[in-house]
């Protein structure tokens, strides 16, 4: 298991190259820092399980490390932190996306193996953040003991 303090100096090397170097990187030098960021985050989570959902973004989750979509005018993406609650069971599951109505969608359309036992679903928070490190960060806060313990405020106001 990397350190702290290695992964932090691995995703600040990895958002110097990527905000101030790309205009002279090829895209499989970028798509190779994507990987290496992704590998990051699922190391930096609580398991080393690569395959599970939230720890590394599926191939229809652009990246700020992903050039394969052109324009480097885009950079960087605005990602967007999310809690969805189940509205048949005691379910609340928070994720991260640069296109949350998608997301959401997928959701209750059953294509995500996590989510699909507890349909249907409603967005219960979101918020916005401009790079992916943060929005990593807030996806874990709310991961987290304290912030599921808000999320669970949040959905019992809603039901009163």
């Amino acid at each position: 298991m990397l350190s702290k303090k290695m992964i932090e100096r691995i995703t600040n090397k990895l958002q110097f190259i990527v905000y101030f170097c790309h205009p002279f990187l090829s895209e499989t030098a970028l798509r190779s820092y994507a990987r290496v960021a992704e590998l990051v985050d699922a190391l930096d989570s609580k398991s080393s399980d690569f395959g599970r959902v939230g720890s590394i973004p599926t191939s229809s989750t652009k990246s700020p490390y992903d050039c394969s979509f052109g324009d480097f005018s885009k950079y960087p993406y605005m990602f967007f932190v999310y809690a969805i609650s189940s509205l048949c069971r005691n379910y609340i599951y928070v994720g991260m996306t640069d296109n949350l109505e998608r997301r959401v969608q997928q959701h209750n359309d059953g294509k995500k193996k996590t989510t699909k036992p507890y349909l249907p679903y409603i967005l219960l928070y979101s918020e916005s953040i401009d790079n992916r490190i943060d929005a990593r960060t807030r996806e874990k806060y709310w991961k987290s003991g304290t912030g599921k313990r808000q999320l669970r405020q949040m959905r019992e106001s809603l039901n009163k």
